[in-house]
């Protein structure tokens, strides 16, 4: 009997503790003059992984073709997202992801992405290919590393970043991003370029896909990707055979 009262304290705390951690991280808006503000507008980078291409030539090898981010966007209510689309028009998230090197910050795409509720917020990924490995799955169809590619990279880690700024009216800008990729099933592809070393940042926003149009402040997803060490190694490519 104890026991059995024991179980269902324990099952009581543990659902409380999902609910609560569930909620902890949903936005709050608020209709205030008639604007309508949002708080606690937090999102953060959670991971940083390599995407490995297994080259055969001579003999097996892995050598890394992108990087993978994997951002969480915070977590919006159903009847907060009717009320966004109905009373705004604004349906998604801008996301833009960016690169630095050398105190260069290089902007390497815009894209859309749906609300979407879950325990942990929006889910998004963003892939940051090397420029000639753009095409990696044509690539992969051959049996050898036809494009030459030689590079791996290291030192992989999220570095913590914390930002104060979490809240906003929302409100009609005048920043229109009518490039914006449309992120459906699959993460959209982005460019590194020669190398994929530096450090890698997010900003997001209230987005209107149907105007194109930002509402309200543009904020800084917590954390930073970092790819820390990039290095290459010799093999002979069948590009020419």
């Amino acid at each position: 009997m104890a026991l059995a009262a024991n179980k269902f304290s324990l099952i009581f705390i543990l659902v409380l503790l999902l609910g609560l951690w569930g909620c902890e991280d949903k936005i709050a808006f608020e209709s205030k003059e008639g604007r309508t503000l949002a708080k606690n507008v937090r999102g953060h980078i959670d991971d940083i992984e390599a995407v490995n291409w297994d080259v055969d030539w001579p003999t097996t090898k892995n050598v890394t073709s992108a990087v993978l981010i994997k951002i969480i966007l915070p977590a919006i209510s159903t009847a907060d997202v009717e009320l966004l689309s109905q009373k705004h028009g604004v349906d998604s998230w801008l996301v833009m992801t960016y690169k630095e090197t050398n105190y260069r910050k290089t902007l390497l795409g815009t894209s859309s992405t749906n609300f979407i509720q879950g325990w942990d917020g929006n889910i998004v990924n963003m892939k940051v290919y090397y420029n000639d490995m753009l095409s990696s799955e044509l690539l992969k169809k051959f049996a050898c590393p036809i494009n030459g590619h030689n590079k791996v990279v290291g030192g992989l880690k999220v570095q913590s970043n914390v930002s104060e700024h979490r809240q906003t009216s929302l409100y009609p800008t005048n920043m229109l991003y009518p490039d914006a990729q449309s992120q459906m099933l699959t993460p959209p592809k982005w460019n590194g370029g020669n190398t994929l070393e530096g450090t890698y940042t997010v900003e997001f926003a209230f987005f209107n896909r149907k105007e194109k149009q930002v509402y309200g402040d543009i904020f800084n997803a917590e954390n930073k990707a970092v790819v820390a060490k990039e290095s290459t190694f010799n093999y002979q490519s069948c590009r020419d055979f």
